[in-house]
């Protein structure tokens, strides 16, 4: 168990080893950055990682705390 406090307007992306290993941690900010939507980011994410060759579950779960 792990606690952290997050500064207001920070997002949160939880994800299994599906999408990042296949998705670099620069493209996932630059995906999260350019869909504020929580649901769309997940999917690009998703689709991105799956086009790769995603032989491996992709899992992603992306929160952005309120400003």
């Amino acid at each position: 168990t792990m606690t952290r406090r997050l500064p207001p307007g920070a997002s949160l992306l939880l994800c299994s080893d599906g999408l990042w290993n296949e998705v670099s941690d620069e493209e996932m900010m630059e995906v999260m950055s350019r869909h504020r939507n929580p649901q769309e980011a997940c999917q690009k994410l998703i689709a991105l990682a799956n086009s790769r060759g995603g032989i491996d579950n992709v899992t992603a779960i992306l929160l952005h705390l309120p400003g």
